[in-house]
Order: C-alpha cells, then sequence, then structure tokens
C-alpha cells in the first residue's frame, strides 16, 4: 500500500470530525495515535467497513432462498484456490450483468461460515464495498481515495475480512470512453494494494468493461486472476428460480407455482435477449409477482402467479400483446408463414425463406444469438410487396404495424447523414439520433431502411458493423443491442438490375416462368456486383421478389375486398364483387411504374365511390352487388339473390 504521512507527527490532511475515513482515536491527553489492529478502529466506531460495508457473510445466513454451490462448482472452486495462494491472492469476477455474480459471492460466503472452505479461509468474512455509499460519503476533493485507501488497509491489516467490490472497474475511473476518464479514479491504490500480502480481495465486473480496463492498464491481468462466470442453462436456471420463488412469496404474499416458474425462464430467453439468465428471467417473475400482489391490494386474498401472470407481466415489459406472447414457441413460429400469406399474394417463395431465417433464431439456434432476428435485403420491382411484408412481419412478430420503423435512405445519403442516425456533433450542429432514439424506446420492432442503394458510404460501413456485431453505439457511447429487432433493407431492383430483354412486363402482368427466372438471376448478379462483399456477409437472406401476375394482383384486390366486408358487416350490410369487377379494379389500378401499389386506391375510386353514393340512395338495402356494366363497375341491390 502507499506509505502514509509519518503517524508520530500526525498526517499531513486534516480530517474532520466524523469524517468516515479517520480510523485513528484520541488518547486521554488528546493526542492521536494508530490502532495497533482494526478492532480499535471498530471499537472507536470509525471503521470504513463498519460503517459503509455490508457483510455478506451475515447476509448469507439470513437468505431464505438455498444457495447451492453445486450450481458454481467449477467457478467456486476456482475462487478458492486463488484465495488459498501464498500471495497475490486478489480474483476478478467476469460476466455479463444479471448471470448471478454477486450471488455466486454470497454462496462463498455461506460455505466460509459452514467450514466448507480451505483452512486459510476460515473464519474469514466477506465484506462488500458498494460504490454508492463511497460517493455518498464523498463531500470535497480527495475524500473518494481516503475512503478507498483506509478501506483497504483495514482490510490488509484484519485477518478476518476478504474486501468484495461490486463493480470493480467503477473504482477504477471507467466509464463509456476509456478507463482512467471519470472523476473518481482509485485504480493506483488496487495496484499497490494488490501487491499487500494481506490483501483478500473480490471484484466483479461485465467482460466489457474489464476488456477496457486491462487494455488501458495491464498490471490488471498480472495481478488480478480472473475467473469467468458462465450464463447458466435452462435446467439450471430454473432450480435457481424455484429457490428464488420462496423470497418473492413471502416478500409479495403471493403464491408462485412451477410453471410460471419455467415460463420465465422461457419467455424472458426469448424475448429479453439483451440480457443473460438468471437475472432477466428472475426479474420477469418479480414483475409478474408484483403486478398479481397489486392487483388485490386491499384484500385477504393470495393470489396465484402463473404462466398468465408471467406473460402479463413480459407484455408489459415489451410492449408486446399477451396473445402473441403466449402464441409465442413452435405454435407461433408454425404458423408464420400461414400470418404472412393473409396479407401477401404472389411471394410464397421470399415468404418461406424470411419465417425460415426467424425460425431459427427464436429457438437460438444461430451461432450469434446476440445478432438480430434476422438482416434481410428486399429486392424487386416497385409495388410487389417489400413494404406490405414488412408491415406483415410487424404485426405477427410483435402484435402492431407501429412496431415498423421505417427509413428512406434518401435523406441520409449525405455527409450528415450518420451524425442523424446515431446521434453524433458536426460542425456545430449536435444531432439526436433518429436510428438510436428510435430503437432505445422500441427494441422489439422491425427496422426497415427503404432505398438502401443510396446510402452513404459512412452510414454503409456502420450498418455492416451492426449486422456483425448485434448493437449500435449511439453518439453518447451507449450500447444499444438490436438482438430483438429484425433488419429488413429494401431496394428498388430498377436502380440495380440492367434493363430487362424481354416484353418489359416489370412487376405486374402475365410473366412466363423462363422469363421470371431469368430476371431473378439478373437480379442475383447485379445485386453482387452493386454491394461490398463485407456488406453482404451481414445479411442472413436476400430475398428477390417476383414479378406479380395477374392472378396474384386479383388476390391482392380481394385481400382489399375483404377489409370492406368487414366494414359493411357492422351494418349488416353484405357485397358480392363480381369477376369482372375485380378483373377491371386490377386493369386499371397496377401499372408498371407502380405494380399493385395504387390497387387500394383504386378499390376506393372505382367501389367504394359509388358503393357511398348506392347507400345513401338506398339505405334500407342490406345485399349489394358491385358487377361491370358498359364498362364501369356499378353497384346493384340483390334480392333472394336476383338483381333488382
Amino acid at each position: 500500500m502507499p506509505r502514509e504521512a509519518d503517524d508520530s507527527k500526525g498526517t499531513s490532511t486534516p480530517r474532520r470530525p466524523g469524517d468516515p475515513t479517520d480510523v485513528t482515536r484520541t488518547d486521554e491527553s488528546g493526542g492521536s495515535t494508530e490502532p495497533d489492529t482494526d478492532e480499535a478502529a471498530q471499537k472507536s466506531g470509525m471503521s470504513v467497513l463498519g460503517q459503509l460495508g455490508i457483510d455478506l457473510t451475515e447476509l448469507a445466513a439470513g437468505l431464505t432462498v438455498t444457495l447451492d454451490g453445486e450450481l458454481w462448482e467449477a467457478e467456486l472452486r476456482r475462487i478458492k484456490e486463488i484465495l488459498e495462494r501464498r500471495e497475490r491472492h486478489s480474483a476478478v469476477l467476469v460476466g455479463p450483468n444479471g448471470v448471478g455474480k454477486r450471488a455466486l459471492v454470497l454462496t462463498l460466503a455461506r460455505e466460509i461460515s459452514q467450514g466448507r472452505v480451505p483452512r486459510r479461509l476460515l473464519g474469514r468474512r466477506i465484506i462488500e464495498l458498494p460504490f454508492h455509499r463511497v460517493l455518498a460519503s464523498v463531500s470535497e476533493a480527495g475524500d473518494f481515495e481516503k475512503i478507498v485507501f483506509t478501506a483497504l488497509r483495514e482490510a490488509t491489516v484484519r485477518e478476518d475480512v476478504i474486501l468484495f467490490l461490486n463493480g470493480i472497474t467503477s473504482f477504477m475511473g471507467v466509464t463509456a470512453v476509456g478507463a482512467g476518464s471519470g472523476p473518481f479514479n482509485a485504480s493506483y491504490l488496487l495496484e499497490m494494494g494488490c501487491h499487500q500480502p494481506g490483501l483478500y480481495l473480490l471484484g466483479s465486473t461485465t467482460p466489457e468493461l474489464y476488456r477496457e480496463v486491462a487494455h488501458s492498464l495491464p498490471w490488471c491481468e498480472s495481478l488480478f486472476q480472473r475467473v469467468d462466470v458462465r450464463e447458466p442453462g435452462r435446467e439450471t436456471t430454473v432450480e435457481i428460480l424455484r429457490d428464488a420463488a420462496r423470497g418473492l412469496e413471502e416478500f409479495h404474499g403471493v403464491r408462485v407455482n412451477d410453471g410460471a416458474v419455467e415460463a420465465a425462464v422461457d419467455l424472458s430467453d426469448e424475448y429479453i435477449r439483451e440480457r443473460v439468465l438468471p437475472g432477466k428471467a428472475l426479474d420477469l417473475l418479480d414483475r409478474a409477482a408484483s403486478k398479481s400482489a397489486t392487483a388485490v391490494a386491499g384484500t385477504d386474498v393470495v393470489p396465484l402467479v402463473d404462466v398468465e401472470q408471467v406473460t402479463d407481466a413480459l407484455a408489459d415489459w415489451t410492449g408486446i400483446p399477451s396473445d402473441k406472447l403466449s402464441g409465442a414457441g413452435h405454435a407461433q413460429l408454425a404458423g408464420l408463414e400461414e400470418g404472412l400469406r393473409r396479407r401477401i399474394r404472389g411471394q410464397d417463395g421470399c415468404i418461406k425463406k424470411l419465417a425460415d431465417v426467424i425460425r431459427v433464431t427464436k429457438l437460438n439456434l444461430n451461432a450469434v444469438p446476440a445478432r438480430p432476428d434476422g438482416v434481410f435485403l428486399f429486392v424487386g420491382p416497385s409495388g410487389v410487396g417489400k413494404t406490405e411484408l414488412a408491415l406483415a412481419l410487424a404485426e405477427e412478430l410483435y402484435g402492431s404495424e407501429s412496431r415498423l420503423l421505417v427509413f428512406n435512405m434518401a435523406r441520409y445519403a449525405a455527409d450528415d447523414g450518420l451524425p442523424r442516425l446515431v446521434g453524433m456533433k458536426l460542425g456545430d450542429v449536435n444531432y439526436e439520433g433518429e436510428l438510436t432514439t428510435a430503437v432505445a424506446q422500441h427494441p422489439h420492432s422491425v427496422i426497415v431502411f427503404e432505398h438502401i442503394e443510396r446510402t452513404h458510404i459512412d452510414v454503409a460501413v456502420m450498418l455492416t458493423q451492426m449486422f456483425r456485431d448485434g448493437h449500435i453505439i449511439d453518439g453518447h457511447g451507449t450500447r444499444l443491442p438490436l438482438s430483438n429487432s429484425t433488419i429488413i433493407m429494401t431496394s428498388n431492383s430498377e436502380n440495380i438490375v440492367p434493363a430487362r430483354d424481354d416484353d418489359g412486363t416489370v412487376g405486374f402482368g402475365a410473366v412466363n416462368h423462363n422469363k421470371s427466372e431469368r430476371y431473378l438471376q439478373q437480379a442475383k448478379d447485379a445485386i453482387e456486383e452493386f454491394f461490398p462483399p463485407e456488406f453482404m456477409d451481414g445479411i442472413d437472406e436476400v430475398l428477390l421478389f417476383d414479378p406479380l401476375t395477374d392472378e396474384a394482383l386479383r388476390e391482392i384486390v380481394k385481400i382489399h375486398l375483404k377489409d370492406i366486408d368487414e366494414r359493411l358487416a357492422n351494418r349488416s350490410i353484405s357485397l358480392e364483387v363480381a369477376d369482372d369487377a375485380v378483373a377491371k379494379i386490377v386493369e386499371k389500378g397496377a401499372s408498371r411504374e407502380y405494380g399493385a401499389r395504387n390497387l387500394g386506391r383504386t378499390v376506393e375510386g372505382l367501389l367504394l365511390k359509388p358503393l357511398a353514393r348506392f347507400l345513401v340512395a338506398n339505405p334500407d338495402a342490406r345485399r349489394v352487388a358491385a358487377r361491370v356494366v358498359e364498362g364501369d363497375v356499378e353497384v346493384v341491390a340483390l334480392n333472394g339473390g336476383q338483381q333488382c
């Protein structure tokens, strides 16, 4: 440890009365003497660990949940071996937030109290020094370093303490922009302390923060012995939650059945993929228990927390309707194509490929679970269903078309494109970050980048990294995960595919099989030439949309008619549309330039407007029909199936 000022002359820095860093005591003559051990400091009531620390050994003994050492058998053995070493017995537990690092230390504390540890660890107590408590005790410059120094000194001179710094990198000044840049930095004290043979130290942090601090402070890897804490599997997590459920029952005054425990594990693993087990499952179960307890507040009822309550809690958490969540799993995934085909016609091949990728990621079968649910490139002529398929996917996966986030990349083609998307300063302008803000507010969404071929090169590089890493970093350094999102890029094939050498029926009309295959091959070749290989490597599937046939166009018109039928049914009116009327709508509404995009508007012009005029003139009509009369669509009344 760093040398202190000469004790016989007093410290060089004056201390205020009641300063928690002051571990000296006053003798009868008013002089100051240094205690021989921390026991004297404790008697004076001025011990930093006594005032700010948490005795995890005592806490573990009073917990109602079972701390099963078998769950972390390898990690516990590694920690005991490090603490048993002759020197440099400092370990840092590295794992993502929520994986159970503090629970692992609590388990070790219980094993120490039960005597199930090596001889040198018997009788020791694990004392946690919370970073927030230290900060709360800081009132002027230098207080932070004094408190950390005194705590390290106490832990060193005492023979019964193992000091635990949860979030140890916070004590080392780590921020999003690098190590040593924070307002409080005691890294040099930790470095010196780790050389002291009397200091037994445990720390914990995340892999990202550990990499950052190890890069900036190389001594960490030699003085800290790293212990990786892995995410437990499903069965282990279920056992952990079964134990935790007893504590939740007592705290909330509820009953938790086994179905709720398993649902919390499975649903959190499915929909909260930016976090890890068991933390996210425990958080979900706690939310469900709290929701159930609140619902019966003021009564003597003891509510039961089951699968339904867990599903409702997850719906509140994610914003996805409960009926979508309760149908999650194999049943919903199996019916994904059917749900998409209810809105999309003529693109069965694209729908199948899309659903296949989604199933792989939803079942966590892909190699990188942190990546989005899927990254797709939709290529095809205008009006063939690219945007409509994205809308349908948002409704199927997340329960609402409002979960579709659309960004027209033509708006981001200039040099300010990247700052506008992620939030950066360009010149004198501070951009908020349109993409990052939307992702932060709606993590469970379908993100669409329209006209991707027009994007700026800087944006393309950012997207390439985003596809690979599964997250985006905003201008403030905040990491936003995309593991719950689906990313779709769309491109008009006419912008990248050479002019066709057939009859030019692109996007609509009768296209025979050979011409369609030739078009798709032309598009595929052009895409590979247009986009760089590293960009294409991040895409899960390129979907080449077929030009729409006359049959597909008629089916699209019938989808619009079905919506009209549902609205008329509320007024007890039925509508029959003849085939010739459907054909007339296709003839007037489909075009080479816009494909089927204007069919909805054409239905309104050719059918809804004359229908409205007819209903105003015939308010008692209940059965009506639309047919072509002298080249125009007319609406007539039906009586017993006969025209009137």
